[in-house]
């Protein structure tokens, strides 16, 4: 403890300060959480085993290469990379028990970290933005093998559990946010955390459009005038999301405007008006405009990871086909897991479906504005598959898979939370409620960890004592320790969660807007001094 205080004692006053309040204590502590869950991903998840991984991971070590999206073939929305063959070569025998959920992990053959040869790889993202791919491939240029593998991986946990950890920090600092945290229970399905886990950029676009959310909630409905560090992180996390994948910049556009509506007239002009908002807009425009460019120039070409499927229907046709699949893509934003090989519990998809209702109704029930943005994001839940595949299928069969949904999904949750706590919550503190969904929820992730891990380990038919003793397939290190960082994980956002929603007296010390949603007046109320 010595120690530690007289490090605190060399650091800046002003940083100190900074360093120890309660918003950012809250931040650093479910991002340890976030991680360590993530981790327990990371390393229990065999090689190649996330959706596309292997595509995903050719075009990230291609990129750092220069190869910005591949060699074309005569295969729409298919490129080659030429790579090092002990990361590159993370298809054929890796991926032998993929879409198989009886066969095991073992039958995969572990890559060569001594070769020093290349290998001609396909891959159907080779037209994505390189932006995600830049930034978590370039342990591939120092490590070799499956510690490159899993260095790449952890760096794509790392950045999606900073975003994530964004909501609770936005949650901590003012108590007309604090529901955001309550709503992350509901929000945070299976399939966010292990998206964030494995090499794939829509682990990207679904932190970032949580905390896109949550710093623009943060925006319009804090203070009389947004915090700089709130539209500084609000256009990084704009950068990075819309930066993700061919949707990405709608999903962003969809989320702003859903938010805006959430607000009266007055509010949002007085905001879009201010200077620190106009200039992070501006800062975020810029950067944002090499991913429309790249999107329209590129990704619209090819875009998609084309179907296995021979089939190649038309319009009417993929229209009606999403509309009667929208049960199985909500069971994929929930977890579907692998190469759509895992399948939840059953009380899991009840589970989240129960929590995912129960917070939209809520939000219209006790909301009158709120009928607007809960209606919009709905639509963006239930329209865009038919909307996107009504214009690709004919070239790309059915690719619309679930968790392409799930930013929209977290949004619209996290929103209609939001707005219903401005009613529901003036004088009831969320915190029992934030305790409970967050155990259920923890309870939850541990539980769809296992049933993975037990998967990978024997198949869905293996006896489960033979998980336990070690035989099968294992992780590096056994089961043992990454079922421990999960369960830490889960109870450590638990208790972060809790200091997150809890509402203290000098919450609101300073001049804040109240902006009582329902009626659509504002209002300044001067708060009482902290002492």
């Amino acid at each position: 403890m010595r120690s530690v205080r007289s490090v605190l004692g060399r650091v800046p006053a002003g940083l100190r300060r900074t360093l120890t309040t309660r918003s950012t204590l809250v931040f650093l502590g479910a991002w340890a959480a976030l991680l360590l869950v993530s981790v327990g991903w990371v390393v229990a998840s065999p090689l190649s085993s996330g959706p596309d991984e292997s595509g995903h991971v050719a075009k990230a070590v291609g990129v750092v290469r220069g190869q910005l999206w591949g060699a074309p073939t005569d295969r729409p929305g298919v490129t080659t990379f030429r790579v090092p063959a002990d990361v590159g070569a993370v298809g054929g025998g890796m991926t032998c028990f993929a879409g198989q959920p009886d066969r095991w992990a073992a039958c995969a053959p572990s890559p060569d970290g001594s070769s020093t040869a290349t290998t001609t790889v396909t891959s159907g993202v080779g037209s994505y933005d390189p932006l995600y791919y830049a930034l978590v491939g370039w342990p591939s240029l120092v490590l070799h093998g499956e510690h490159s593998y899993l260095a790449m991986r952890f760096l794509s946990a790392v950045l999606g559990t900073f975003l994530l950890a964004i909501v609770f920090w936005v949650a901590a600092r003012s108590t007309r946010s604090r529901l955001l945290a309550t709503g992350a229970a509901v929000a945070t399905t299976p399939m966010v955390l292990y998206l964030g886990a494995v090499v794939n950029a829509s682990g990207l676009e679904v932190s970032g459009t949580a905390a896109v959310t949550a710093l623009g909630w943060s925006v319009l409905h804090g203070r009389d005038r947004p915090a700089r560090s709130e539209t500084v992180l609000l256009a990084v996390a704009v950068v990075l999301t819309a930066s993700a994948r061919t949707t990405s910049p709608l999903f962003v556009v969809l989320v702003l405007a859903a938010l805006c509506c959430t607000v009266p007239i007055t509010r949002l002009r007085a905001v879009v008006t201010d200077r620190r908002v106009w200039g992070a807009a501006a800062v975020a425009a810029v950067l944002v405009l090499p991913a429309l460019v790249w999107t329209v120039a590129v990704a619209l070409p090819g875009g998609y990871i084309p179907s296995s499927d021979p089939a190649r229907p038309g319009r009417r046709e993929a229209v009606w086909h999403s509309f009667w699949s929208l049960g199985a893509y909500g069971r994929g934003m929930i977890g579907v897991l692998g190469w759509q090989d895992v399948q939840l519990p059953e009380p899991v998809y009840t589970g989240w479906t129960a929590g995912i209702g129960a917070a939209v109704v809520l939000g219209l029930a006790r909301i009158r504005r709120a009928w607007l943005p809960v209606l919009l994001l709905s639509a963006g839940v239930l329209c865009l598959p038919a909307v996107v595949q009504a214009g690709s299928a004919h070239e790309y069969g059915y690719i619309w898979q679930g968790r392409y949904g799930l930013p929209v999904l977290l949004a619209l949750v996290l929103v209609a939370v939001a707005l219903s706590g401005r009613t529901t919550f003036r004088t009831v503190s969320p915190v029992p409620l934030t305790a409970v969904l967050w155990t259920a929820a923890g309870v939850g992730q541990v539980t769809v960890f296992v049933m993975a891990y037990h998967r990978y380990s024997v198949g869905v038919g293996g006896p489960w004592d033979v998980m336990w003793r070690g035989d099968g397939w294992q992780a590096p290190h056994g089961f043992a320790p990454w079922l421990t960082a999960v369960v830490v994980g889960s109870v450590g956002l638990v208790v972060v969660a809790v200091l997150a929603a809890h509402r203290r007296e000098t919450d609101g010390a300073s001049t804040v807007v109240d902006i009582p949603v329902d009626t659509g007046v504002a209002r300044v109320s001067g708060c009482r001094s902290a002492n």
